[in-house]
C-alpha cells in the first residue's frame, strides 16, 4: 500500500490514498467479483474511504490487529493499552469503533494482540505468565468484544483470524473461540497456509500474492498460482468456503496472481482436477489477452520458469529469495561492514534465513545459491527480450511495467546479493581492492533495479515506484554507495542512518491522522458525546 500512498497521496488530508483512487480501486474490486474491502491499514471507522466503499455497496472487513476496527496505532500516548489494567478504556475505545461505522454493511474482526501488532505480553508484562493465563485474557476479550458487537448489530458476521500466539492457544485449549465465530487460516508465506491440514468446514482463507514480512516479494510477481489453486482446492474440498480475503499489496506488481486467485474464489471447480495444467493454461491466457497470440506462444513457459528462478535457502518450497530478502539482506551485509562487525556474533535477522554460524560460512553459501540461480534469469531476461519485439505498440508500455520490471527486480537483485557475498569474504579476508570492484558491481545491479522500475513509471504511474518503503531498493543504493567510499577511504556519509528509516512505515501510511487518536472515553448510539471527537464524512 505504501506506493499507492505515494503516489496517490490524498493532498487534502483526509485518507491515505486520494478519494478517486479509492474508487477506481473500489470499482476494480467490483468487476473482479469482489464483495468486501479492507480500506486500507490502520483507518478510522469514519474516513471517508470507509464511507466510499459502502456507498460502492462494498462489505468492510478489518485486518487480524484492528479488532472491531480499533486503529490502535493511534492509541493516546498517556492511555495505558491494556484489556487486564485499564478494561473501561480498551472496551470503551472497541464500542466507540463499532458505533461510529454507523450502517456500513461490517464482516467484524475479533481477537487480542499488542499495539504493535505482537502477543499482547510483550506490551503488556506481568499481566499474564502462562500460556492458560493468556489463552483466558484472549477468550475474556474476544467474548466481551461479541457482546459489544451484538449490543449494535443484529446478527453480525464475526471472524477470528488464526494469527501465530493465537493459534498455539486454541489448539491447546486456553483460548475459547465462541460458537458462530468464522475462524480464517492465513498463508505464511507464498501462499501456503498456515492450517497444516487442519482446516475445517464452515472455514475461510487469507492469501497474499505479496506480502511484506523481510522475506516475500512486494515488487514483483514471484508465487506460482498452481500453489495458490493447490492450497484453495483443499479448502473449497472440506467446505472452508465462508470467507476468501485477498492481500493485494500494492496490486500493480501482482495483477496475474491477483486475477487468478480472483478466478478461483468464483470457479474454484475449473482448478480442481489439475490445477498445474490449468495454471499453464491460464499463463497462455493471459499473454494473450494482454499482448496478443503472437506473443503467447513466444511466452509459453516464461511464467513457469518464472516462479523457480529465485535461488532457494531452505527445503521448504517457499523458502526461496524474493525480492525483499534482496535488500534486507544487503542492507545487513553493508551495515556490518561499515560497523567494521561483519564477523561479530550473534547474526541476527535476516541474515539468520541462512544456514551456517559463521559470517564466512554464510557469504559463501550466499554466493553459492545466488551464483546457481544466474543462469535461470538470464534465461529468462533473453526470453523476455525475444518475446518484446512482438508486443503491439499500444502494449509496449504494459509490458515494460509487467514483465520487465518484475524480472529486473529478481534479476538484478540476484546479481546485487551475489556481488555483495563476495565483496564480503574480500573484506574479511582484508583484500580491499577486489572487495571495491565487487561493490561497484553490486551497486550497478541495485541502480539498474531503479532504472527499470523508472521505465515502468510511464503515464499516469509516474512516481508509483519511488515510495518504495517496504521493499527499499533506495536504501541499498545508499547503503552500497557508503560502503563503496570506505572502502575507497572516503567519508562514507553518516553510516548510522543511512540504513536506517527516518521515519516507519506506519507512520508514513497515518500522516494523515496527524493530531487524532483513539478515543477512550464512551460515546453513545450516535458517535456523540467527545467534544474533540471529529467525525469525517463525504
Amino acid at each position: 500500500m505504501t506506493r499507492l500512498v505515494g503516489w496517490g497521496r490524498d493532498r487534502e488530508g483526509q485518507s491515505a490514498i486520494d478519494l478517486q483512487v479509492w474508487d477506481v480501486i473500489y470499482e476494480t474490486i467490483l468487476r473482479c467479483k469482489g464483495n468486501m474491502v479492507i480500506p486500507g491499514t490502520f483507518v478510522f471507522s469514519d474516513e471517508p474511504a470507509v464511507r466510499l466503499a459502502g456507498r460502492r455497496g462494498l462489505i468492510i472487513s478489518q485486518h487480524h490487529c484492528e479488532i472491531l476496527g480499533t486503529n490502535t496505532f493511534r492509541w493516546p500516548k498517556d492511555e495505558e493499552f491494556s484489556f487486564v489494567r485499564n478494561r473501561r478504556a480498551v472496551e470503551a475505545a472497541w464500542q466507540n469503533s463499532v458505533v461510529t461505522y454507523g450502517d456500513q454493511e461490517m464482516i467484524w474482526t475479533v481477537g487480542y494482540r499488542g499495539l504493535t501488532d505482537r502477543a499482547f505480553w510483550f506490551d503488556d508484562p506481568g499481566v499474564a505468565e502462562t500460556d492458560a493465563e493468556r489463552g483466558k485474557v484472549i477468550s475474556d476479550a474476544i467474548a466481551r468484544q461479541v457482546e459489544i458487537v451484538k449490543k449494535f448489530r443484529k446478527d453480525p458476521i464475526i471472524i477470528w483470524n488464526a494469527w501465530d500466539e493465537g493459534v498455539a492457544l486454541w489448539e491447546a485449549g486456553h483460548l475459547m473461540i465462541p460458537e458462530g465465530i468464522t475462524v480464517v487460516w492465513p498463508d505464511r508465506r507464498g501462499g501456503l497456509m498456515r492450517d497444516k491440514g487442519r482446516v475445517k468446514s464452515g472455514q475461510g482463507a487469507y492469501v497474499h500474492p505479496a506480502f511484506f514480512n523481510d522475506t516475500a516479494n512486494h515488487l514483483s510477481e514471484a508465487v506460482p498460482v498452481d500453489r495458490f489453486a493447490r492450497e484453495l482446492t483443499r479448502y473449497d474440498g472440506v467446505g472452508a468456503t465462508e470467507y476468501l480475503l485477498l492481500n493485494v499489496s500494492c496490486i500493480r506488481p501482482n495483477l496475474l496472481t491477483t486475477k487468478a486467485v480472483m478466478d478461483m474464489g468464483w470457479r474454484i471447480d475449473d482448478w480442481r482436477a489439475q490445477p498445474v495444467e490449468r495454471s499453464q493454461t491460464y499463463y497462455q491466457q493471459w499473454n494473450a489477452a494482454q499482448f496478443g497470440e503472437t506473443v503467447a506462444a513466444e511466452m509459453t513457459g516464461y511464467w513457469e520458469a518464472l516462479f523457480v528462478a529465485p535461488a532457494a535457502f531452505g527445503e521448504d518450497e517457499c523458502d526461496v529469495v524474493a525480492d525483499q530478502v534482496y535488500h534486507t539482506v544487503t542492507a545487513a551485509i553493508c551495515r556490518r561492514a561499515l560497523q567494521d562487525e561483519l564477523e561479530q556474533q550473534p547474526l541476527w535477522w535476516p541474515l539468520s534465513l541462512f544456514p551456517h554460524e559463521g559470517m564466512g560460512p554464510k557469504l559463501g553459501f550466499i554466493e553459492s545459491i545466488t551464483a546457481d540461480a544466474m543462469p535461470r534469469w538470464e534465461a529468462l531476461y533473453d526470453h523476455a527480450k525475444r518475446a518484446r519485439s512482438s508486443v503491439p505498440a499500444e502494449r509496449a508500455d504494459f509490458f515494460t511495467g509487467h514483465i520487465l520490471a518484475s524480472l529486473a527486480v529478481g534479476r538484478q537483485g540476484n546479481r546485487m546479493l551475489h556481488a555483495l557475498a563476495r565483496a564480503a569474504q574480500r573484506i574479511i579476508a582484508g583484500d580491499t581492492d577486489g572487495a571495491l570492484v565487487l561493490v561497484e558491481e553490486a551497486l550497478q545491479a541495485a541502480e539498474e533495479t531503479r532504472v527499470a522500475l523508472k521505465r515502468a513509471e510511464y503515464g499516469k504511474w509516474t512516481g508509483f515506484y519511488e515510495y518504495s518503503w517496504f521493499t527499499n531498493y533506495q536504501r541499498s543504493i545508499a547503503i552500497l554507495r557508503a560502503l563503496r567510499a570506505q572502502l575507497k577511504g572516503e567519508w562514507a556519509g553518516d553510516a548510522v542512518f543511512v540504513h536506517h528509516r527516518t521515519y516507519t512505515v506506519s507512520e508514513a501510511l497515518s500522516y494523515y491522522q496527524k493530531g487524532r487518536f483513539v478515543q477512550t472515553e464512551p460515546l453513545n448510539e450516535f458517535g456523540e458525546g467527545i467534544d474533540n471527537y471529529q467525525r469525517w464524512q463525504l
